[in-house]
């Protein structure tokens, strides 16, 4: 696996506002080094991880085992912004299904 991508990894804190909304807000947890490709996910791979989006949109993430990239944190990949949907662990390397933040 040739780690080719510098991705910032960001950590989401939920904030409640003074109306009682809830709102997300993200910190740098630290900064990896990954192969990151566009996905070829299969319908039913798509479904088992809940996800909607444009096949298209989504993109694969490998790295270097690591248990504190969990779900719902961010990736910022090459200036794009990305929400880790699905993680995959492996016994050599740990691989993340990123979907697009939108509007954000």
């Amino acid at each position: 696996m040739i780690q080719s991508h510098s991705v910032l990894i960001q950590a989401r804190t939920a904030v409640v506002g003074t109306e009682g909304e809830r709102t997300y807000t993200f910190s740098t947890l630290k900064t990896i080094m990954a192969d990151v490709q566009p996905a070829s996910l299969s319908p039913t791979q798509l479904a088992a991880f809940g996800l909607t989006d444009l096949q298209a949109n989504l993109k694969t993430m490998y790295y270097n085992r690591d248990t504190t990239i969990i779900l719902q944190m961010r990736a910022v990949v090459d200036g794009e912004t990305y929400e880790i949907r699905g993680v995959n662990r492996w016994p050599t390397h740990d691989e993340a299904i990123l979907t697009p933040v939108q509007g954000d």
